[in-house]
């Protein structure tokens, strides 16, 4: 299942419900088909306990041709996006309608936000704790998984698919020395590259990026008088999470945004220009790697980068 974009200023997920666990489906099963089959469930197992549910059914958007050729490496298409949008950390405040921006895109709204809305503060904590059962049945079900909540089973689909990449990216001899190369580059032109491993060279730039992009909501919130980090722990708390990091976004209009996106471009298409080769090689098999781990844990296709 997709994560659907409802969050604003934090990172945090509404935790999920389900019913009892059942031989697990076919994981090659269309991700669309299982995705409405587990929502399906949620509802039903909703509904037995006495609540509202709406399953969330809207459709994933078909890949374009530019998106797959992205994905495939091919150095043009990837270039034409990056001139507008960069790596998509900046892009999705300067577009805020715009889908290819990689941004919170809130035009997807949960079916069930006027249900929860209608809710007291007692009667939504009880809404999601069903939910989070009776989310963690239906991954049980349809995916053999057992999960906590909707953000647990993020939390192991991604740490699934790190561990793989580590696996077969890193340890392959031909994208290594692609990788080296990339990462000289690089250097060349002050990107601090703390690692050679592919992985770690093909996110250098953008997890600089986002790394400034927090830094930037946390000053915007203790400048604000929030202490920062009483609420990153509530927030914490609330979505049960114990052990995580829960990232505080900026709040930027479009204006304020351009100038953060212009640099990001800047800084993307110089990272281009360095990996053209590499990301040839590396991004079809990452995608190949996403999509087998989106498989096992019953999650709809998502973006590889």
């Amino acid at each position: 299942m997709r994560p659907t974009a409802r969050t604003l200023l934090a990172l945090v997920l509404l935790t999920g419900c389900a019913a009892e666990p059942a031989t697990p489906v076919d994981p090659a099963a269309p991700s669309q088909d299982r995705h409405r089959q587990m929502e399906a469930a949620i509802g039903d197992c909703m509904k037995q306990k006495g609540f509202k549910y709406n399953p969330d059914t809207q459709p994933s958007g078909q890949k374009t041709s530019e998106q797959t050729r992205r994905e495939a490496g091919d150095y043009e298409a990837l270039r034409k996006h990056r001139e507008k949008y960069g790596f998509g950390i900046y892009a999705g405040y300067a577009y805020p309608g715009d889908k290819q921006a990689g941004g919170v895109d809130f035009s997807e709204q949960d079916p069930n936000n006027p249900i929860m809305m209608a809710l007291s503060r007692v009667q939504l904590e009880s809404w999601r704790a069903t939910r989070d059962t009776c989310y963690s049945a239906a991954v049980k079900e349809f995916t053999g998984k057992t999960v906590r909540s909707e953000s647990d089973l993020y939390e192991q689909a991604e740490a699934a698919r790190e561990q793989v990449q580590a696996r077969e990216l890193n340890g392959d001899a031909r994208l290594l020395d692609l990788a080296a190369e990339f990462g000289d580059c690089l250097r060349t032109k002050g990107v601090k590259v703390r690692s050679l491993k592919p992985t770690a060279v093909a996110s250098a730039n953008e997890t600089a990026l986002r790394e400034e992009m927090y830094a930037l909501g946390e000053k915007q919130r203790t400048d604000r008088g929030v202490n920062l980090p009483d609420r990153m722990r509530t927030l914490a708390e609330e979505r049960g999470d114990t052990g995580g990091t829960v990232h505080l976004l900026p709040s930027l209009s479009p204006g304020e945004a351009r100038p953060y996106l212009a640099r990001e471009v800047k800084i993307a298409l110089d990272d281009l220009e360095c990996g053209r080769d590499f990301y040839a090689a590396f991004k079809p098999r990452q995608r190949q790697i996403y999509d087998r781990v989106n498989r096992e844990f019953g999650r709809d296709d998502g973006p590889a980068s």
